[in-house]
């Protein structure tokens, strides 16, 4: 139950502190309906740029597995143009129920001084 609560907690976090960053759009969890934000993706036009500038920081992240039109491992045949902004710009940020919230904090205060 702690776990959960921490995730939620990280979730609504970054959900407030994202909301005024226009460079990161966050992907939603619908808690009330019982979702559980296990991670905390997000879009970002510049991926590369932001990834370059957080691991300066110290800052780990993980950008998103290939879109499913270019995933070799899917041996998919079809073409799903809307897939591809996830593979170019799907992003998960520091999370999880072990995460403490000074790291979060950080992340957070880097993130903002990056949008300014």
């Amino acid at each position: 139950k702690h776990r959960i609560n921490n995730l939620k907690l990280i979730y609504e976090k970054y959900r407030s502190a994202l909301s005024e960053l226009s460079f990161l759009k966050l992907i939603p969890v619908d808690i009330e309906q019982g979702e559980i934000p296990l991670y905390i993706e997000v879009l970002a036009e510049e991926r590369e740029k932001l990834v370059k500038y957080l691991i300066s920081h110290n800052i780990e992240t993980r950008p998103f597995y290939p879109d499913l039109d270019s995933a070799a491992h899917l041996k998919s045949t079809g073409d799903f143009p809307n897939t591809r902004i996830f593979g170019k710009q799907g992003l998960v940020l520091p999370c999880g129920p072990d995460q403490p919230q000074k790291n979060i904090d950080y992340v957070l205060e880097k993130l903002k001084y990056y949008g300014n």
